[in-house]
């Protein structure tokens, strides 16, 4: 009798449990964040091409990834800042056509989105601002 009573009671656990990954995967997706309730799904491409990198080379990447995160977001930020603080204080939203920006800068800036184009890579941006090098 207290094998059986201590077997639905293992059954209840698992069961709540199931409840309750059920719910917190359901957040997940409507919040888009990873709570880490479960383990990851390795991908085939995981799987099949990085045992072929150096260990320590994807595990210094792994953590330098929650950086790179933080500095992406914090960059385009500002630079979503600074659009917003010169569209308002030219009242125009194409405050780069005006004189704000010296000629020679925009030549830069064209020049770099020209050179993107020909590689046949994907465009930095289609904000000026995402260009600081030529921003000098």
């Amino acid at each position: 009798m207290a094998s059986r009573d201590v077997l639905d009671k293992i059954k209840a656990f698992g069961m709540t449990n199931q409840l309750v990954t059920g719910e917190l995967s359901q957040i997940e997706r409507t919040h888009d964040i990873v709570l880490g309730h479960v383990p990851p799904v390795v991908e085939a491409e995981e799987r099949d091409y990085y045992p072929q990198l150096d260990a320590a080379a994807r595990a210094e990447a792994a953590r330098m990834a929650r950086h790179y995160e933080v500095f992406y977001a914090l960059e385009r930020t500002i630079r979503a800042l600074v659009n917003q603080t010169l569209e308002e204080a030219d009242g125009t939203a194409d405050w780069w056509a005006g004189t704000r920006a010296a000629a020679h800068t925009k030549s830069e800036v064209e020049q770099r989105i020209q050179k993107e184009l020909h590689a046949g890579v994907r465009a930095e941006s289609d904000q000026v601002a995402s260009y600081p090098a030529a921003l000098k």
